[in-house]
């Protein structure tokens, strides 16, 4: 009910702005409902990490992952605003579901010609573009957001817009502080880079990169007992290809995080550390065989720690969109995560069967 109550204040509110300022303010949302189903789970599968099913097996209910509330405001054709909330159910605390700002952010759009500057809490380059080809972000997040490879928001300062007239480069630059939704408590920051290229109209190539910096690392020297400082910095880097056109939309992404000095393996007195990689890749697609029917799927394969056997994880989606009206999906989906056995145990895939509706107001 205090859900509800916050809710009905946002509403009213922004209903009151909106009446207000006319055509200069558009309130909007969406939500993601769902029943399912843990159909498998291993008898371990709490102890597994880097898993993206949760719960036990038999484990069933009715949920909301997503609803949001945004007010986006123009003050003029020059400054652009906007204001959302979302709430979902790993937002709760105790009984209660509790909204938070996921965006806040002001536009100065053709700061320089071509070019837009925006401060706030907003959408890093990370994977806006290859969510956009994917299309059900409804079912699940894209594979960088999954695996905490990078967050989808970030409070700081942005620089995008074109590299020439026809559309054909453009970039995506982002300083911030690596912090997602909450206050910073460090010096250090995440630098994003974004390259973006369309060969054609229904075809995007893009390359991207981040930099995130971090504390150093204090290594002991045991010979001398001399202190040396390790650089611990974080590089993710990124290439994505994707096609579509009116009854289909495809994608291939893949990625590489190299962590500097991030795998450590410790001998007598002595650890020693060396450059950790992960790697991940993500093949996706959705077909429309009849009208308003789509039929949709999903590949991840992702591996944290290359210099660690028996870590791996498959992840697959498979589903049936149904567009029972404009703006409102009925989605049956399949989710299924495999997990690389180790040399003494197979450990048993995790299935849930969920049954999903999307809407958009």
């Amino acid at each position: 009910m205090k859900l509800i109550g916050r809710l009905c204040f946002f509403v009213f509110f922004f209903s009151s702005l909106y009446s207000q300022n006319g055509d200069k303010g558009k309130i909007s949302g969406e939500a993601f409902i769902d029943y399912f189903y843990n159909i498998s789970r291993d008898t371990v599968h709490s102890k597994l990490p880097n898993t993206a099913l949760k719960e036990v097996q038999d484990f069933n209910a009715f949920e909301f992952r997503r609803v949001t509330f945004t007010y986006d405001y123009d003050f003029s054709s020059i400054f652009q605003s906007r204001v959302r909330f979302e709430a979902n159910q790993s937002s709760s605390t105790g009984n209660s579901v509790t909204p938070y700002i996921k965006d806040l952010f002001l536009k100065w759009k053709n700061i320089f010609d071509g070019s837009d500057l925006i401060f706030g809490i907003q959408p890093p380059p990370s994977f806006e573009v290859s969510e956009s080809y994917w299309q059900f972000r409804s079912l699940e997040k894209t594979i960088m957001d999954l695996r905490n490879i990078a967050s989808s928001r970030d409070m700081g300062l942005a620089l995008k817009g074109k590299l020439d007239n026809e559309g054909f480069l453009s970039y995506w630059v982002t300083f911030a502080n690596n912090s997602n939704l909450g206050p910073e408590i460090d010096k250090y920051k995440r630098v994003y880079l974004h390259l973006n290229i369309t060969p054609m109209k229904d075809m995007n190539i893009t390359l991207y990169s981040d930099y995130k910096f971090r504390t150093k690392i204090s290594q002991l020297n045991s010979s001398n007992q001399s202190v040396v400082s390790l650089n611990n910095d974080v590089i993710t880097s990124v290439a994505f290809i994707g096609i579509r056109d009116e009854d289909f939309s495809c994608g291939i992404e893949g990625i590489l995080q190299m962590s500097r000095n991030g795998y450590s393996i410790s001998n007598a007195n002595q650890t020693s550390y060396s450059t950790l990689n992960g790697f991940g890749l993500s093949v996706f697609g959705n077909y429309q065989i009849i009208e308003n029917i789509n039929l949709l799927g999903r590949f991840d394969y992702y591996d944290p720690n290359s210099k660690v056997d028996f870590d791996s994880r498959n992840f697959i989606v498979l589903g049936l969109s149904f567009l029972a009206e404009k703006n409102i999906r009925i989605i049956p989906n399949v989710l299924l995560e495999t997990y690389q056995n180790n040399s003494t145990t197979a450990f048993e895939s995790s299935i849930t069967g969920r049954l999903t509706v999307h809407f958009v107001y």
